[in-house]
């Protein structure tokens, strides 16, 4: 016996997991899937769709019934030799009332019992056989109170109460073309177009067309939603309340056969089976387009779910998911790599690329536009490092020789004149300042560390003194030359740098030495010796490598280290590390961002979030005035304001969808107790499928 239970897997647990692609991530937009025969529907012509009360979603198409738990599909489909499936496989109309689910099929009725799987069938005296008597032959109702109706063409009203259907005598059987029910009671479209109303409970044992009231003439069909009668009538929909008051006229903009009207959130939604789906807005009396749906779409069927996800029954297509998605992060996308960021003015920022140069990010319209390169004075199109001084200058650093300064207040582009006398030097990556600016310090790639004194005189720089440490000092200061990463402690005592595979090295300002890491007291070693991002703060220095996150911090004579074991996180290429003004610090890896709050919790946001890629950019990472987060990557660049990021708070309920007792696939119905799974003491290997 089949048990629906297991299909109770959440369908919007998929929004938790993962987003669907967008196209236009900088703006609101409709996010669109679409469930068809390759992912196991019956037939990808859907004629209803209907959510239950634990969040299955059920298709009735052309070729069966369809459960879906936002990951599997179970169909349920007639078999004349199973007395336990569905009496046909068109299925018009799902409802529900308490544990069942009613199916209207083009054969029968058919009542599903969600907790067992058992299915009941009801031809309402008609013949018990495959053939059905007509299309729509069977049309079901449900009032407020959870009381189920039945209209047969041929046969009249019915009414389901005390496990069986009744007969509610009617004497206008032979001119009813369709019915719908609401709370305030039964509604008829008549073969002549008109639409009469009476009152109806679960008691009604009679129902004369004398004493039906009528409502209106003209009309072509009949909707409900949300407890709303809606009347096609001409180039119209009129809408009723359940004081049988006409609340509002809508004039129709086109003369496309309607196949549904849905009532949400101020909206109308029309489906159309000629294509397409519009929307009429309540408050400003106008019609657009819905998002995501093609116009040449043949809708059979709207319906939307308790997560706000509107749902589209198709003919040919299958079913197609829209949900509004507001995109947490602001992305720009570049052909170059984005590798360094910096204020400039105006609200602008300075973006640096690899090939491309330096970029102005307008943040309002979300645009990058060429600021200087090559042609204009820059040394190099290949920008690795920006840094802002105290005197709002810009240095920066590039894949050539030396350094550009950019006078942030004139927009002038210089080259910082260096003496002969001291080594060339080129590909800075990192720069840094320490004692108010007057010192520089630049990591490189191949060059090792440089440290120079400088000073302004005139609007010019003079370079006082430079040192250049690397592997090639006597004794060696250095085993590796690739320097990404610098950062200094608060009192300016110490200055880090972290190379490419050869560790973490600590700079001792005083006495000008230099000393590895390992030779340092300290309880534990770095994750890896790689190390890409340096980011101090407060309580210690945070490190990243291209193999984990570390933590270091002062402990009595040398210091503490913590790895970060979290699964994901620790196996991350670690490319940027940033805290923002609430204490929550911004990783920036090859698995997209990561967020580790004040209590330690992590979260992870990638491209399905909206980001430019799941891999960043080493050093590209920057915290404006205003507190804004920015990182760059190969495909473009990321900015947020890290107060407004947040992961989903909706936490699903979870259910017992599958259930083996030594590996063996069994019904949970017969082991359910009040709603409590009861184990022998012998049935001790179990697995649960939630």
């Amino acid at each position: 016996m089949a048990n629906t239970n297991m299909y109770r897997k959440h369908y919007y647990m998929i929004l938790i997991l993962a987003f669907i692609v967008f196209q236009n991530i900088n703006a609101d937009s409709n996010v669109t899937k679409l469930i068809s025969n390759i992912d196991g529907l019956s037939n990808n012509s859907v004629n209803c769709i209907w959510e239950d009360s634990e969040h299955t979603m059920w298709f009735g198409t052309w070729g069966g019934l369809n459960a879906y738990n936002g990951r599997e599909i179970k169909v349920y489909k007639y078999n004349n030799k199973d007395p336990n499936s569905i009496s046909n496989n068109i299925v018009r109309q799902i409802s529900e009332s308490g544990n069942y689910l009613w199916i209207a099929t083009d054969n029968g009725i058919n009542k599903l019992n969600k907790t067992t799987g058992q299915i009941t069938r009801y031809y309402l005296q008609g013949r018990n056989g495959q053939i059905p008597d007509a299309e729509k032959t069977y049309i079901i109702g449900r009032e407020h109170d959870g009381t189920i109706y039945c209209w047969h063409k041929n046969k009249g009203l019915y009414v389901y109460r005390n496990n069986k259907f009744d007969l509610i005598h009617t004497d206008f059987t032979s001119k009813v073309k369709y019915m719908s029910v609401t709370s305030a009671g039964i509604w008829f479209l008549f073969n002549d177009r008109s639409v009469r109303f009476s009152p109806i409970n679960s008691k009604t044992i009679i129902l004369k067309e004398s004493n039906l009231r009528l409502i209106c003439n003209s009309a072509s069909n009949l909707f409900v939603s949300d407890d709303i009668l809606i009347i096609k009538k001409d180039i119209s929909l009129l809408l009723y309340d359940n004081y049988l008051k006409l609340t509002r006229t809508i004039p129709l903009m086109s003369k496309l056969q309607i196949s549904q009207v849905l009532f949400y959130a101020n909206k109308l939604y029309i489906g159309f089976i000629g294509g397409g789906c519009i929307s009429y807005d309540f408050l400003t009396s106008s019609y657009s387009p819905v998002a995501g749906v093609p116009s040449k779409l043949s809708v059979f069927t709207l319906f939307v779910s308790s997560q706000r996800i509107l749902w589209l029954g198709t003919d040919g297509q299958g079913v197609e998911q829209l949900y509004r998605y507001t995109p947490l992060f602001n992305t720009v996308f570049s052909p170059f790599p984005v590798r360094c960021f910096c204020d400039y003015r105006d609200g602008q920022i300075l973006v640096g690329t690899k090939g491309s140069g330096l970029q102005l990010l307008n943040t309002v319209t979300r645009k990058l536009i060429g600021f200087r390169n090559e042609k204009n004075g820059l040394i190099s199109n290949s920008v690795y490092a920006l840094c802002k001084n105290d005197q709002n200058d810009i240095f920066i650093g590039t894949d050539g020789y030396g350094l550009n300064i950019l006078n942030v207040r004139t927009g002038r582009l210089k080259k910082l004149q260096i003496p002969s006398i001291y080594p060339l030097f080129r590909s800075v990556y990192n720069i840094h300042f320490t004692n108010h600016g007057s010192v520089l310090w630049l990591g490189t790639a191949g060059y090792g560390l440089i440290k120079m004194d400088i000073t302004k005189n005139g609007g010019t720089y003079i370079v006082k003194d430079l040192k250049q440490y690397s592997s090639a000092d006597r004794p060696h200061t250095l085993n590796n030359d690739i320097i990404y990463a610098i950062a200094s402690e608060p009192d300016g005592s110490f200055v880090w740098f972290g190379t490419r595979g050869g560790g973490l090295y600590r700079f001792d300002v005083n006495a000008s030495s230099i000393c590895r890491l390992d030779n340092l007291k300290v309880n534990n070693a770095l994750t890896n010796d790689d190390i890409l991002c340096l980011y101090g703060d407060s309580h210690g220095l945070w490190i990243g490598t291209s193999y984990g996150l570390n933590r270091m911090s002062p402990s009595g004579s040398g210091y503490s280290i913590i790895k970060y074991s979290d699964r994901n996180l620790s196996s991350s290429t670690i490319h940027g590390i940033i805290k923002d003004l609430l204490g929550n610090v911004w990783l920036s890896t090859s698995q997209g961002l990561y967020k580790i709050n004040n209590k330690g919790r992590i979260e992870n946001y990638t491209i399905k979030d909206g980001l430019q890629n799941n891999e960043f950019s080493d050093g590209a990472y920057y915290e404006d005035e205003d507190g804004n987060l920015y990182f760059g990557g190969v495909s473009g660049l990321n900015y947020f304001n890290p107060q407004k990021i947040h992961l989903r708070n909706f936490v699903p309920q979870l259910d017992l969808c599958g259930l083996k007792i030594y590996d063996r696939d069994v019904d949970i119905a017969p082991f359910m107790r009040k709603g409590v799974l009861k184990l022998k003491y012998d049935e001790r290997n179990v697995t649960l499928n939630l």
